[in-house]
């Protein structure tokens, strides 16, 4: 039973008890009134009726006053016309004329009932009295249209003569008719009102019979109002007596509805008790009705708060029509259609919703809010099952070179294919399966893919035999990645580092799990890149290690517990110190030392880097300052950066540093890493120009580790070659690296290029390199590095043809000494 149904029953129901309560009880007041009002009811016809007779009466009377007067005035308006035409005749006229005139007077007066025969001989006449005045010659014009006229004056006044006879009195008889018609349709309201009736229509009758007579008696008169005045008497004495019989029938009616009012008055203080009892019955039933319609209603509200809540809860599933069981048209069918639509409609905006903060717009990958569930997820039900979860955190390797280079548009088109590739290349039953999850559904369970954010891609494995499968998707994507992509023209070659960690072996959560395969991804880009690494305590003791290290590095560039330390840079052929190296020094407090080769990267990764290396070039420009001012004619290299390099600010600050301290820029030496040459962009050697036109010597630093291009040796300004320690170590006696060494001394003599050989360690080194062309030492055999302040006091001398030497001696000497050679 639908709730339209069961409203309608119960508003049915109340509406019947309260019909039965107010209504019917008001029935018996109003049945006592009914009746009362029944006999009004019957006074108002009644008193029409008799108000009808007598206006009836009075038309009749005034009627047939003025058929006397009509008929008398209508003879006399024909007499005087046809005598005006008579005098307007001439004197002498033919005596058929005369006798026409006379004939129309003679039809006049003596008119009878035929009126065929008095029409034929009046109009017989006329025509002979109008065709006389058309043909006598004795008139003039005005004399004939004079008498024309009068006979169209005669013509009218016998027209309106034959209307007002044709009349008669069928108008009187008409509403005798209509007064006889209205006594009989009277209603039977008391006791002898038949006999009333019957008496009202004998007088009637007897009317009838009076006007019938003056009829007749008008009909062979030629004197109407003299003939007629005995007839005239009855007609008007019969109304007389109607109109007192009526007058007496209408005193009879008053009474007997005041008696009617009466006897109703009293019945109805009898039935007054009764009517309050059922007026208290029924309001009862109807407190019962709406209490039991109300907790129907309420059932069915309840129905609706319940939907109402699991919609704000999400579960736009839940379908009210299918609770209430609604199929009708009333208000609940319709609420519920109503409550249904707007359910199915907030589900499709939840689900638009859910592609925005779950979908990557780019890849139509699922994103990092949607991994962060699917991850903990996919924990959830590892745990419930005794299974593994593995990550594979993938980073495209030398995305930004890309990105920089060919702009953020085929960047986005490379992520794009990279995605598309993953996702078509790579199935369930091999390696991988996309789907993407609705909202608070559990992940499926195989091989997930999302994209981070950037260039980086997370794979999501669940149901593995064993953790180390997870190296076979590792390695097939690996593989996929490397082949050529072209866009736009341009074939691009990339690779992607890959870290790997799994649950429960390397986290017991999600952040975790995530943290650990990000740090084993940066352990693969460090080995080289395009290599997959799964994660191992070692790597996250290296993190804690970096982040502990960056804390330090923080309070210690705050605290300038930084030093410069100076290590001489000595002619190979002269033996003369021309030129020193600026190396940092770093002494914590509760560490020690710390190596600069593990705190620089550190800076580097935290952008420390660049304030340090700010603060490096003071620091450099205020020790030439105080070695000019002491009359040291001295190179000094720095160390610059990569990140260093690429600050925007990095030329404009070098500028202002050399013009604070009125130093020369050919005072100093800039050793650049491969790595900075190897990104061989416009705005490299666009920096790489202005550095050299401010005079600054540009110098390729530890050559031949990075990823060396010759091609680089020729497109940038540079002065100066430094081998890397790795070569010169075991030289002579390693036949490798004293091939390298010839080939660079022999490649940059070529090019005009200076070499300094660093890490020179023993006397055999620094033959083997002085024999083989090397320009420039540098190392522990000749001084170790040393800060400023010490430079006074310790230095190793050295003389033409002699061999490094442990005695130390002032500084002031080695100054001279440097003078002196100078000179």
């Amino acid at each position: 039973m639908t709730f339209n149904t069961i409203k309608n029953l119960g508003f049915a129901l109340l509406t019947t008890l309260l019909i039965v309560a107010v209504t019917a009880g008001i029935y018996f007041s109003r049945n006592t009134m009914s009746m009362l009002d029944s006999v009004l009811k019957n006074k108002v016809p009644l008193q029409e009726a008799v108000y009808h007779v007598g206006t009836q009466l009075d038309t009749a009377t005034q009627q047939f006053y003025r058929h006397i007067r009509h008929q008398k005035i209508s003879r006399e308006d024909l007499i005087l016309a046809i005598k005006a035409l008579q005098q307007a005749l001439p004197t002498q006229y033919p005596p058929q004329q005369k006798q026409a005139i006379e004939a129309l007077f003679t039809s006049v007066e003596h008119f009878t009932d035929d009126l065929s025969d008095f029409e034929h001989t009046f109009i017989s006449q006329l025509l002979l009295i109008n065709g006389y005045i058309e043909t006598t010659p004795v008139l003039d014009l005005a004399e004939r249209d004079d008498l024309i006229e009068k006979v169209i004056a005669i013509e009218s006044a016998f027209v309106r003569f034959l209307v007002k006879k044709e009349s008669s009195l069928d108008d009187l008889f008409a509403i005798l008719d209509g007064i006889k018609t209205t006594l009989l349709h009277l209603p039977y309201w008391a006791d002898g009102n038949d006999t009333t009736i019957q008496k009202l229509l004998s007088e009637l009758d007897y009317t009838r019979t009076a006007l019938l007579e003056y009829q007749q008696a008008s009909r062979y008169s030629s004197n109407e109002l003299l003939s007629l005045t005995d007839a005239e008497i009855n007609v008007l004495d019969s109304w007389s007596g109607m109109r007192e019989s009526i007058s007496h029938f209408n005193t009879e009616v008053r009474h007997a509805i005041n008696r009617a009012q009466s006897d109703m008055l009293k019945l109805n203080k009898k039935r007054s008790r009764f009517l309050l009892l059922l007026g208290a019955v029924s309001l009862l039933a109807a407190i019962v009705i709406s209490v039991v319609i109300g907790r129907i209603l309420a059932s069915r509200l309840r129905h609706l708060l319940q939907g109402i809540s699991k919609v704000s809860n999400g579960d736009f599933e839940y379908r009210l029509s299918n609770k209430l069981n609604t199929t009708g048209k009333d208000e609940l069918a319709r609420l519920a259609q109503h409550f249904d639509q707007m359910s199915e409609q907030l589900k499709f905006k939840n689900q638009a919703l859910y592609q925005q903060a779950n979908i990557d717009p780019l890849t139509n990958l699922p994103n990092r809010r949607k991994f962060q569930a699917s991850i903990k997820a996919a924990i959830n039900n590892a745990i419930r099952h005794d299974d593994c979860v593995v990550v594979l955190f993938i980073d495209l390797d030398n995305f930004k070179r890309i990105n920089d280079s060919l702009g953020h548009d085929i960047g986005d088109a490379l992520l794009t294919e990279v995605a598309g590739r993953l996702q078509s290349n790579l199935r369930h039953q091999d390696l991988l399966a996309l789907h993407t999850c609705e909202p608070n559904s559990q992940p499926e369970h195989g091989v997930n893919l999302y994209r981070l954010g950037g260039d980086e891609f997370v794979v999501l494995l669940q149901d593995l035999n064993q953790v180390q499968d997870a190296a076979i998707v590792a390695k097939r994507i690996l593989t996929l990645l490397t082949q050529p992509i072209t866009l736009n023209g341009y074939d691009i070659q990339i690779s992607a580092s890959i870290g790997i960690s799994s649950y429960p072996d390397d986290a017991s959560d999600a952040d975790t799990l995530v943290k650990h395969a990000d740090i084993a991804m940066y352990h693969a880009k460090s080995q080289g890149k395009n290599h997959y690494h799964f994660y191992s305590e070692s790597m996250n003791q290296q993190v804690l290690r970096q982040l502990e290290l960056e804390n330090k590095l923080r309070k210690a560039i705050d605290h300038q517990a930084l030093e410069l330390y100076f290590q001489p840079q000595m002619h190979v052929h002269t033996q003369q110190i021309l030129s020193m190296e600026a190396l940092l020094r770093w002494y914590d407090e509760d560490e020690g030392w710390i190596s600069p080769g593990e705190f620089i990267p550190v800076a580097e990764n935290c952008n420390y880097i660049i304030e340090i290396g700010h603060w490096v070039l003071q620091q450099a420009c205020l020790h030439m300052q105080q070695w000019q001012k002491q009359g040291l004619d001295i190179k000094l290299a720095i160390n610059i950066s990569s990140v260093q390099f690429k600050d925007p600010d990095f030329i404009e600050k070098v500028s202002q540093l050399l013009n604070e301290h009125q130093l020369r820029a050919e005072q100093f030496i800039f050793e650049l890493t491969e790595n900075i040459l190897m990104e061989s962009s416009e705005k490299n050697i666009r920096l790489l120009q202005q550095l050299k036109s401010l005079g600054v010597e540009l110098s390729v630093d530890d050559f031949g580790t990075g990823y060396s291009s010759l091609s680089y040796l020729k497109r940038f300004p540079l002065d100066e070659i430094k081998i890397d320690r790795a070569f010169v170590e075991d030289t002579p006696n390693d036949h490798n690296n004293r091939a390298i060494c010839n080939a660079i001394v022999a490649m940059s003599q070529e090019l005009g290029l200076r070499v300094v050989a660093e890490g020179v360690e023993t006397h055999e080194q620094m033959q083997f390199l002085q024999d083989c062309g090397c320009d420039m030492l540098q190392g522990y055999l000749l001084a170790r590095p040393t800060p400023a302040d010490k430079l006074d006091y310790t230095v190793c001398k050295h003389q033409a043809g002699a061999l490094p030497m442990t005695e130390v001696l002032p500084m002031t000497e080695v100054l001279s000494m440097t003078k002196t050679n100078t000179a």
